[in-house]
């Protein structure tokens, strides 16, 4: 049996970055260097825990787990997970049972199981669900592991259609902005005005887990991968999964994005439904991507604003080459 925060990453594993965040903030609701959430929303949170308990019957541990930018925390008992909503709760709990549900179709990979929940319009949401075994993917040079998380995006997108009934469309809320100061958000939305016509036409809808990335996978020996966090799951295009992949775990994680794209391309072949990755439509997203990223991260997360600035000038020449588009 793997560690219980181990258990606990199937839920809320980021970066390092938001991991060290979180040990320094304290983790406990009663004491320490509280997170901003956990001051502003102790008493709340606290019925709320309190709620899960009595609903289930079971004991979780009074200290509190915060989420990457405060927008779910996290209790655990021995073989659950109590995840309560902070950000748009009702709507996030919402996406998140919908998504455990539709994976739970995927072949090939381990889902939690949903054990209750509670979704009020106006008060925090709640979800408590299995806890599974095993730890986040964490050798960046292994090739067989980066070759799995293309295939797990591939699973992912294979569901048949029949599974997805009730799933909201994937969303990354874009917005205008007029005569913006921010030098690279600014070319980013210059070039997708050029672009969303044919690029979004090349959209194929599936299954979009949202936030598809090392972090929110777990391995274990004899085992298939589980996937995890489901929160901005929904109908959309597959290669928004396939940039997240890209983004997070190759140009920032430094895996290596050809085994990675080669593991989805003949994960999908072996399901019956493969084909060649379009390497510009990867492109488009992920500066679709950025744009979005540049939108929020500048106040909650540097470090992150700073990486996407760095990359931004390698995506857009990258998408202005003539013939084929390097990746």
């Amino acid at each position: 049996m793997q560690s219980r925060t181990n258990c606990w990453k199937r839920h809320e594993g980021r970066s390092n970055r938001e991991e060290r965040g979180m040990r320094e903030s304290g983790t406990a609701t009663g004491g320490g260097n509280q997170h901003p959430v956990l001051a502003r929303l102790a008493d709340d949170i606290d019925r709320t825990r309190q709620a899960a308990e009595s609903a289930l019957a079971v004991v979780f541990d009074a200290g509190a787990i915060v989420g990457y930018g405060g927008r779910s925390v996290v209790f655990l008992a021995r073989d659950s997970v109590l995840k309560i909503y902070t950000h748009r709760p009702a709507e996030r709990a919402r996406r998140e049972i919908a998504g455990l549900s539709a994976a739970g179709h995927a072949g090939g990979l381990r889902i939690p199981q949903v054990l209750g929940s509670e979704c009020i319009e106006g008060a925090l949401a709640w979800v408590v669900s299995t806890a599974l075994e095993g730890s986040a993917p964490g050798h960046v040079q292994d090739a067989a592991e980066t070759r799995m998380l293309g295939q797990v995006a591939a699973r992912l997108h294979a569901m048949p259609t029949t599974a997805l009934a009730g799933l909201e469309p994937f969303r990354r809320n874009i917005r205008a902005i007029d005569r913006d100061p921010h030098p690279q958000r600014a070319q980013l939305s210059a070039v997708l005005v050029g672009l969303e016509v044919e690029q979004l036409t090349r959209c194929d809808v599936c299954f979009v887990d949202g936030d598809l990335s090392s972090r929110n996978l777990l391995i274990a020996p004899g085992l298939p991968p589980a996937v995890v966090d489901f929160e901005g799951c929904g109908l959309g295009c597959g290669y928004e999964d396939l940039t997240n992949l890209y983004v997070q775990d190759c140009l920032i994680g430094g895996r290596d994005a050809a085994v990675a794209l080669a593991g989805y391309r003949e994960e999908r072949q072996l399901l019956g439904s493969g084909g060649p990755i379009d390497a510009r439509h990867l492109l488009f997203h992920t500066a679709r991507y950025f744009r979005w990223v540049l939108q929020w991260a500048p106040e909650i997360d540097a470090e992150l604003a700073q990486q996407v600035c760095v990359l931004t000038p390698r995506v857009l020449d990258a998408l202005s080459a003539e013939g084929p588009v390097p990746l």
